[in-house]
C-alpha cells in the first residue's frame, strides 16, 4: 500500500499519470488534512481525511520546516509495517522512486 500525503487534492491528470506508473497490485490512498472542497474522482483514488495528523505520525512522516502537514508518501507492506516514509513535494513526478521501493516490499 502507498499512502500519499498532501495538503489538497493534486491535479487529476497528474495523479492519474502517477497511478499509471505504479504497479496495479498496489493499493493507494490519498491522505488529506481536511475534506477537499471539490470531490476527488472516486474511481481514481480513495481519500482519507486525517485532520489531526495521526496517520502521518503513525507512519513517521517527517514534519516539514513550515510546520504544516507533510507532503510525501509512505510505503506499507502486506504485514502493515511501514517500509519507507518521506517528504516529497514532487511525488507526482517521482513515481519511479515508489516503483523501485515497491519491488522490494512483500
Amino acid at each position: 500500500m502507498v499512502l500519499l500525503f498532501d495538503r489538497e487534492p493534486p491535479d487529476r491528470q497528474e495523479l492519474a499519470s502517477w497511478l499509471g506508473e505504479v504497479p496495479r497490485r498496489v493499493e493507494v490512498r490519498l491522505i488529506l488534512p481536511e475534506p477537499p472542497a471539490a470531490l476527488v474522482d472516486p474511481g481514481l483514488v480513495e481519500v482519507v481525511v486525517d485532520p489531526d495528523g495521526r496517520l502521518a505520525d503513525a507512519v513517521a512522516l517527517p514534519t516539514p520546516v513550515d510546520g504544516g502537514p507533510g507532503i510525501g508518501y509512505a510505503v506499507v507492506d502486506s504485514r502493515r509495517q511501514v517500509r519507507y516514509s518521506t517528504l516529497d513535494p514532487a511525488y507526482l513526478v517521482n513515481a519511479f522512486e515508489v516503483t523501485t521501493i515497491l519491488k522490494w516490499v512483500p
